[in-house]
């Protein structure tokens, strides 16, 4: 085999190689921007024991982004919440909704979490609007 064979094979390889990838970005390209995650859709998963309005199984959360953990009087929280002493900023609520029975050994919360951060992120956005909402919050 000659030296320009090899060569012309090799740009022939190359092209197609280059074909393919291009092919693969233009694909990916033309299905366009994520849609995007819902708060409220996510938070649909939480009614079976929530309510942005009054305390179920589990507390109302109506003002949780920013309220101190386990304050909701007339509410039986967890020895493990009690002795949680903190507050409910975004930052916390995004490390305990990931994986509640994980994160605070003892809650009775047994829930599995929100493993997606995207989706952690849109539920805590959606309860943190949701307090200054008066038809969600009342």
């Amino acid at each position: 085999m000659s030296w320009w064979q090899a060569s012309w094979r090799n740009r022939v390889v190359r092209f197609v190689a280059f074909g393919y990838a291009f092919l693969g970005f233009i694909a990916l390209s033309a299905a366009g921007p994520s849609v995007p995650v819902d708060g409220a859709e996510i938070f649909s998963r939480c009614v079976a024991c929530h309510s942005l309005e009054r305390n179920r199984t589990g507390p109302k959360l109506c003002g949780v982004v920013g309220r101190p953990t386990a304050s909701i009087s007339g509410f039986a929280y967890s020895k493990a919440l009690q002795a949680l002493e903190s507050e409910w900023t975004e930052e916390k609520l995004n490390w305990f909704l990931e994986s509640p029975t994980r994160k605070v050994r003892g809650t009775r919360m047994a829930y599995a979490g929100v493993r997606d951060a995207e989706e952690r992120l849109a539920l805590i956005a959606f309860l943190r609007d949701a307090a200054t909402d008066p038809d969600l919050c009342p």
